[in-house]
């Protein structure tokens, strides 16, 4: 009787021989790191899509803001295409208040690579007897990260054009390009228009005292 039989072992049950260990684990070397790669690219993707979608959320909420401030102003001024100014006497909650300016602008930020990039959309309030707060002051709020500022970008602020003069001639475009995902763009486009033409105050209450 050999000693196989001896200690009643069958076939099979000898265990893995030193050669195939290490093919299991040349094998293993090989597929763990394509498999580990493969899910980390699927995670950074999806992290990516969400972002860009609440960069568009974001954007749409802000148009909203914006829009309910506008439309109980006087008509905007538009002094670039990044931003405009207008007085209104209301909040964005609809209450009446002591007449205010109210400025919008979308910034660039301060280091730039390939255009376009990033940018914020801010906003800042102050009465017309006082000087507005700079840019940088705690009580400017921004409205919305994200926005795609530079060349062959969309982003922009305009009067939009129009065949009569009231009061649509009073509007206006706020164009606002956004990174929808890795590899598309999505433009959002609100035009407002002021309703509060009953004031006394000038033209423009909010234009900067020299």
């Amino acid at each position: 009787m050999s000693g196989r039989q001896r200690l009643g072992l069958r076939r099979g049950d000898a265990g893995l021989s030193l050669v195939e260990l290490l093919i299991t684990m040349l094998v293993a070397g090989i597929v763990l790191p394509l498999v580990t790669g493969a899910l980390i690219l699927a995670q950074g993707q999806a992290r990516s899509t969400l972002d860009a979608a609440d960069s568009v959320d974001a954007v749409r909420l802000a148009l909203y803001t914006v829009g309910r401030q506008v439309r109980s102003g006087q008509p905007a001024t538009i002094p670039d295409a990044m931003g405009f100014r207008f007085y209104t006497a209301r909040s964005t909650t609809g209450a009446v208040i002591a007449g205010q300016c109210v400025e919008y602008r979308i910034f660039a930020p301060v280091t730039t690579t390939t255009p376009p990039t990033p940018g914020t959309l801010k906003s800042r309030t102050w009465v017309p007897t006082a000087q507005p707060p700079a840019w940088t002051a705690p009580s400017v709020l921004t409205l919305a990260t994200g926005v795609l500022v530079g060349a062959g970008a969309e982003t922009r602020v305009e009067r939009p054009v129009v065949e009569q003069p009231e009061p649509e001639a009073a509007a206006v475009r706020l164009v606002l390009e956004v990174q929808a995902s890795a590899k598309s763009r999505t433009t959002i486009t609100s035009v407002f228009a002021a309703r509060n033409r009953q004031t006394t105050a000038s033209a423009d209450p909010c234009a900067p005292t020299t």
